[in-house]
């Protein structure tokens, strides 16, 4: 197989989209080490708190279908959103299912989003957090819900933050997630890009 730079991260990323479709799973997760650069990592809580107060009107209409399937998936229980942003999942299942039976958790690294669900949404628990170091309990949930997260953590993260996913849902619960695949990022989309999301 063709050597890659270690020095450019586009280039890496390129490389593990092939491996993924070769199948070569083994020598993928070698290329999510720390000794492969990485993209500069714009996901902070300052920029989550800008982008997170439009919520998905006005988007893709996929964001909405994806929304709408997983609210009917969810039938009580424990709930965890991971990256909840502007609460759109929140929005949708409480408006249309009933809450019997339910306990609902949600995390987001961006204080203003938290600070909006918890006025909108009060009978839920929101919290500033990270997927990297959940501090939940054990086969804590029934359903571990990260629409469009994964693809936001860093490569050198990815799998601890797969760890926690495994870690906190209950044996048989669900693990809904989706990750953006429209498109690969290009090295345009962050240096024209300063306060727009690139995926």
């Amino acid at each position: 197989m063709k050597i890659v730079k270690r020095k450019d991260p586009f280039r890496i990323e390129e490389r593990r989209a092939k491996l993924a479709r070769g199948q070569s799973y083994k020598r993928l997760r070698e290329t999510y080490s720390t000794r492969y650069p990485e993209i500069k990592n714009i996901n902070t809580p300052i920029f989550w708190d800008s982008f997170n107060t439009e919520g998905i009107k006005g988007k893709n209409p996929m964001d909405g279908d994806r929304i709408n399937i997983i609210s009917r998936y969810i039938k009580g229980g424990k709930v965890l959103n991971i990256g909840f942003g502007s609460a759109s999942l929140e929005r949708k299942y409480f408006k249309s299912y009933q809450q019997e039976s339910l306990n609902w958790s949600a995390i987001d690294i961006s204080p203003a989003s938290v600070k909006k669900a918890k006025k909108e949404f009060p009978q839920c628990k929101f919290e500033v957090r990270n997927i990297l170091n959940l501090k939940f309990k054990d086969n804590s949930f029934d359903y571990v819900v990260t629409l469009e997260v994964l693809e936001h953590i860093s490569p050198r993260n990815t799998f601890k933050a797969l760890n926690e996913i495994f870690r906190v849902i209950k044996q048989g619960g669900g693990i809904y997630r989706f990750c953006a695949i429209k498109r690969r990022a290009k090295r345009n989309d962050f240096s024209r890009r300063k306060s727009k999301c690139p995926c």
